[in-house]
């Protein structure tokens, strides 16, 4: 079972991000403007190279993540069969540690609007913020795609009739808290497997549906992105979670990532 106040204790030794160094239904996009949230998910994934695309930039490889943000304001509650479902926000990045790295810009805005007590990004699941849900759309025509982005994080307040700032409630998290630190040195074998068993997806999916190459594939993309990572075979991770069975050649394909990584995107 996930303690994050432990976690975050423990991974705080190793890691300080508050210092600097050098199916069936489509969820609508999430409407423009004020939005209440909270960081559901924070998922390292371990260094890895970049694509053909980044390679011909010049990028190296780079310790990758995201975190995922629950939207909770009622205008961004979707029903989806019998269920209310809430609109979400993935946030790719790549782990900086200089204060200049949006990743650190990040963590820095989210922290000041829930209190600026955080340490780490575990620190910050769950915690309310109000923030402003902005579009932006790539390509034109049939082939356009709306992302959605996040800015102008900020305490959850607002104006009454008197002039004065008074604190807005912020729904609780509807989805489970899905968490991992990659290689963190202070955090223990068990709050580890711990980590690691949160982010499993036994689920499957149909891949080329009703054709004849058919085949089920797993869901379990989290861990099969952090086992195809460049420093997997030596990892502490590996001795603690794997079993000796794990064959990366029947690993499933992973899904291209459609949404935009926060290095695109200006805070």
């Amino acid at each position: 079972m996930l303690d994050l106040n432990a976690i975050s204790q423990a991974a705080v030794q190793s890691d300080n991000t508050s210092v600097d160094s050098s199916g069936d239904f489509v969820k609508a996009v999430a409407v423009e403007g004020p939005a209440l949230g909270r960081i559901r998910e924070y998922v390292e994934l371990g260094r890895h190279a970049p694509d053909a695309v980044g390679l011909a930039k010049g990028y190296k490889p780079a310790k990758k993540g995201y975190l995922v943000i629950e939207l909770l304001h009622k205008k961004h509650i979707q029903e989806m069969g019998d269920k209310l479902v809430p609109h979400e926000v993935k946030i790719f990045f790549n782990k900086g540690v200089k204060a200049t790295s949006n990743y650190k810009k990040l963590f820095k805005q989210i922290n000041t609007a829930t209190g600026g007590s955080a340490q780490t990004f575990v620190d910050l699941i769950g915690k309310p913020f109000k923030a402003k849900v902005v579009h932006n759309v790539v390509g034109t025509g049939a082939d356009a795609k709306t992302y959605v982005n996040l800015e102008n994080y900020d305490t959850p307040q607002r104006e009454n009739d008197e002039g004065d700032l008074v604190n807005i409630t912020v729904p609780e998290l509807m989805g489970a808290v899905r968490l991992f630190l990659w290689e963190n040195e202070s955090v223990s074998d068990a709050q580890v497997v711990a980590m690691w068993e949160s982010i499993h997806n036994d689920r499957t999916y149909v891949k080329n549906a009703g054709k004849d190459n058919e085949t089920e594939e797993s869901m379990n993309w989290d861990q099969e992105k952090i086992m195809a990572g460049l420093d997997w075979e030596d990892s502490r991770t590996k001795q603690v979670v794997a079993p000796d069975d794990i064959d990366l050649d029947e690993a499933p394909e992973m899904p291209a990532e459609t949404v935009q990584s926060n290095d695109e995107v200006d805070f």
